[in-house]
C-alpha cells in the first residue's frame, strides 16, 4: 500500500534521569511506514542504515512492525544516523544530528526499484532526504517514478535546519523542484511561512 523513502535514524529522547537518553527508532518516513503497518496496511521502507548495532536495531524494528525493508543491505561507508532530541523550557524540541556523513545519506538511485513503485499505491518522502547526495537523487527518482506510474505521491516538508546547514532557501528550492510530482503535501505552520 505504501512505499516510504528517506531517513531511518536512531532518536535519542530524554530519559527520566538528568542527562540521560533513551534509544528509539525514528525518522519521519520510517514513522509513516510503521504507522501505516500498525493500521493493518502493507508498507515498505527504502532507507540506508549502518552496518552497526544501531543499524541492526532499526532493521529489527522494521521486521517487528511487519514493514518490508526495500533496501536490505547495511551501509559500510557510514554509521547509522543518530538524532539527539532535547527540550527547551517552552517544550520546543531541539535536534542534534550525528550525520557527517550518516548512512541515510548513502541511499542511491540503484536502491530504488521501479517494480517496488509499481507495486505500491502511495509513494511517500520527506525533505530531509533531499538535503544530501546521493540520497537526494534516489528520493527524486522514487517520486518521479511514482508520478509517471500514476501513483499517489505524498511529501512531508519536515524542515530540520541542521540537515540543511541552516540554509532555508536551499530546502525551499529543493521542495519547489519536486512539487510537480506531489499529490499530498504536509506542512507545519512554520513551514507554510517558509515556503511562501
Amino acid at each position: 500500500d505504501l512505499y516510504s523513502i528517506g531517513e531511518m535514524v536512531v532518536d535519542f529522547i530524554p530519559g527520566t534521569e538528568e542527562a540521560s537518553y533513551i534509544r528509539k527508532a525514528g525518522g519521519a518516513p520510517a514513522n509513516v511506514a510503521i504507522g501505516v503497518s500498525k493500521n493493518g496496511l502493507n508498507a515498505s521502507m527504502c532507507c540506508k542504515v549502518g552496518d552497526d548495532e544501531f543499524g541492526r536495531f532499526l532493521m529489527d524494528t522494521l521486521a517487528e512492525y511487519h514493514v518490508e525493508a526495500a533496501c536490505k543491505e547495511l551501509c559500510k561507508e557510514a554509521i547509522t544516523t543518530m538524532a539527539f532530541v532535547t527540550h527547551k523550557e517552552a517544550g520546543e524540541r531541539v535536534f542534534t544530528f550525528v550525520r557527517k556523513p550518516g548512512a541515510d545519506m548513502m541511499l542511491s538511485e540503484k536502491d530504488v526499484k521501479e517494480e517496488d513503485i509499481k507495486n505500491s499505491i502511495i509513494i511517500h518522502a520527506g525533505s530531509c532526504s533531499l538535503s544530501a547526495q546521493p540520497e537526494k537523487d534516489a528520493t527524486v527518482k522514487a517520486m518521479r517514478l511514482g508520478y509517471e506510474n500514476k501513483r499517489l505521491v505524498s511529501f512531508d516538508v519536515n524542515y530540520r535546519n541542521l540537515m540543511w546547514n541552516n540554509d532555508v532557501n536551499a530546502c525551499v528550492k529543493a521542495v519547489k523542484d519536486i512539487l510537480k510530482y506531489v499529490d499530498l503535501l504536509k506542512l507545519s505552520g512554520e513551514e507554510i511561512e517558509m515556503m511562501g
